[in-house]
């Protein structure tokens, strides 16, 4: 058990926190308001990796065989990586221009939430990583600023742009493989009215059949501009 002192005035900065437990899973307390951590790094090869609730610049969780779970309030960097186990965590962004990276050695499987809210400010994401047959449930709300959302190749389920006033862009690459190297075919939907586009992304079999992916991406902003890359 590894216990820390409370903060002297406020919450408690430890600037870098690193475990390689090999064959213990490990569970971090109730900490996001108490505890600042500016690094978090927790290995393990057999462990289960769980957080009830921790907030850090950066985070890095991985562990070979345990599931990674719980509730994760990242700055700049965030990486969960698992080669056999499940992913369940719910992630907020505080900086809201970031770089995230759902990854797995396996390269499948995993549940993802990934929230991020600002009044004026603008939001922009890039999902560097994400295993095939992952779901992503990821919302980005601004009152007045522009957001920017970037998918990973890997990302199947429904989109959704609302704006009243400002542009609403839909970018598809072009020339995307398929990125569990079955040959499937990329089929991307459009669909606008005023103020709202919608649509979804699926990766399909030759006979017809997709994954059915529940994923969903959910962009909102008032006035500026809004913009998903898929």
């Amino acid at each position: 058990t590894l216990t820390l002192p409370a903060g002297s005035d406020g919450a408690l900065l430890v600037k870098n926190l690193e475990t390689e437990l090999p064959n213990y899973s490990q569970n971090i307390g109730d900490l996001w308001e108490s505890v600042l951590f500016e690094n978090i790094h927790l290995s393990s090869s057999n462990g289960r990796l769980h957080a009830e609730s921790v907030t850090a610049e950066s985070a890095q969780f991985s562990s070979s065989n345990g599931g990674i779970t719980g509730h994760i309030n990242s700055g700049s960097s965030l990486e969960l990586k698992t080669s056999n186990g499940d992913i369940r965590s719910t992630v907020t962004l505080l900086e809201i221009h970031s770089k995230v990276a759902l990854t797995s050695d396996s390269g499948t499987g995993g549940e993802f939430e990934v929230d991020t809210e600002s009044s004026n400010g603008g939001i922009g994401l890039i999902f560097t990583d994400s295993p095939v047959d992952s779901v992503l449930k990821c919302r980005a709300h601004t009152s007045l600023g522009k957001v920017s959302v970037e998918l990973d190749s890997a990302y199947e389920g429904s989109y959704s742009l609302q704006n009243r006033l400002g542009s609403m862009t839909v970018e598809e690459r072009q020339g995307v493989e398929d990125p569990a190297g079955n040959g499937r075919q990329r089929e991307v939907s459009v669909n606008r009215t005023r103020g709202l586009v919608t649509g979804s992304v699926n990766w399909v079999d030759s006979d017809g059949t997709s994954s059915g992916n529940e994923g969903s991406v959910v962009i909102e902003t008032g006035s500026s501009s809004a913009k998903l890359v898929i």
